[in-house]
């Protein structure tokens, strides 16, 4: 009974902190707000009614299962909070009056998009007005802070994109993660609204896939207090979602040609390979100085290493004295042994250098009951160094994510993310 206390209460604590932390940083949503006002006369419709009744899916519309919805107040003004970043459908009607009908009404992240409706009355026009491909305006005359926002559509359509890095790199003022001349540390990397940043180096824990990336929002100067002490740039990062009306999968697959990093040759070819057709030879260990040293280059095996396999100088006979001196047979016998070591070390030449860098993402989604969608993307990134490694440099993460949405005011999002890598450290070292 205290074990099933104790978990709960962890259980608790967590919730709480989750909640906490989702309203500490960065939201998830937008808003669209405007004017709903009589075409002819300019006055504002009161009690008029603007509802978002589809979104658009890779330029499909489909309908929402629960619409979102207002009615205009005494000025004719509305908005429509926690709207989810993406394209939407927007119609406003009145009675006596047209319907009026927005498509594609672009939704950002921390941004207001407004949208202004003016209804004809139906006396004078009885058709519905359709604006296909809406735009609000880009000038933002409330925002005081340098942001740049990058959609999923966007994303899709650069190629090279694989992480969260990579879009970084797209804007002028960030370089190698670095903001306006910032250092490493001082930036703030959010995703589903909570810090991804190890309090104990204050460095980015992972660098989240591209793929299982709805939006990003990267501010670099004028940061709000929501973001809390933040010194060179924020990265809030609106993860994907499933979709509710299908099941969606996708899997890309990229791979690089073996030898593009060595400029078309093999690593292991004795054609790219001078040192080693000259060091390939008894007589060049034999005779050969070190230009640096000045000594054989056989004495680079040990301290005098091969002076112990060859024969020593004898006396033959007394009187006269007749001596046994070591030849150039003597000499090379023990080159081709100081050879043979270094052959050893350089035995891999003459392989195939068949290790190509390659890439595999595979995402999947789409509603598994009524009010609850899963999403899950998942990454691997094997890359070999130039210098031939026992084991390739290798990357992998998983981002998914369960959606449940019990009624139209609320969503409840249980997020996992996993990242595992390992990275060869090739220096200019003996070792």
């Amino acid at each position: 009974m205290q074990k099933i206390i104790r978990i709960t209460r962890m259980i608790s604590i967590v919730l709480t902190l989750s909640f906490v932390l989702d309203h500490l940083f960065a939201g998830e949503t937008g808003k669209i707000a405007g004017k709903v006002v009589d075409a002819q006369t300019g006055n504002p419709l009161v009690g008029a009614n603007v509802i978002i009744s589809a979104n658009w899916i890779d330029d499909k519309e489909i309908a929402l299962d629960i619409p979102l919805g207002v009615a205009t107040d005494e000025e004719g003004e509305y908005f429509i909070l926690n709207v989810s970043p993406g394209f939407y459908t927007v119609w406003a009607g009145f009675i006596g009056y047209t319907k009026e009908l927005r498509t594609k009404v672009e939704v950002v992240v921390d941004k207001t998009s407004r949208v202004d409706f003016e209804l004809f009355s139906e006396t004078i026009k009885g058709k519905e007005v359709v604006v296909t491909a809406y735009k609000h305006d880009k000038v933002e005359p409330d925002l005081t802070a340098t942001r740049q926002t990058y959609s999923a559509s966007q994303i899709d359509g650069v190629p090279g994109i694989k992480d969260v890095s990579d879009i970084l790199n797209l804007q002028a003022d960030v370089y190698d993660g670095h903001f306006r001349g910032g250092r490493s540390g001082e930036e703030l990397y959010l995703v589903g609204g909570a810090s991804i940043m190890n309090p104990l180096t204050n460095s980015r824990t992972f660098s989240p896939i591209a793929t299982a990336i709805q939006e990003v929002e990267v501010y670099t100067s004028g940061f709000s207090a929501e973001y809390g002490n933040v010194q060179s740039g924020v990265i809030n990062i609106i993860a994907k979602e499933g979709r509710s009306d299908k099941w969606e999968t996708k899997v890309d697959a990229y791979m690089t040609n073996s030898s593009y990093k060595t400029w078309g040759g093999s690593v292991y070819s004795r054609d790219y390979l001078d040192y080693f057709n000259m060091l390939n030879s008894a007589e060049v260990w034999a005779d050969s100085t070190d230009p640096v040293s000045g000594v054989l280059l056989w004495t680079h095996f040990g301290l005098r290493f091969p002076n112990y396999y060859i024969p020593e100088t004898k006396l033959v006979q007394p009187f006269p004295p007749v001596y046994s001196y070591p030849d150039r047979e003597d000499s090379l016998r023990a080159a081709q042994l100081v050879k043979i070591l270094w052959l050893q070390s350089v035995r891999d030449v003459g392989l195939e250098y068949a290790k190509p860098d390659y890439r595999i993402e595979l995402s999947t989604g789409g509603p598994i009951s009524k009010h609850t969608t899963i999403y899950i993307a998942v990454d691997q990134n094997t890359s070999y160094p130039i210098l031939p490694t026992e084991r390739p440099d290798v990357e992998r993460q998983v981002m998914s994510n369960i959606t449940i949405k019990p009624n139209i005011n609320d969503k409840i999002k249980l997020i996992y993310n996993y990242s595992d890598s390992y990275q060869n450290d090739v220096t200019d070292t003996f070792y």
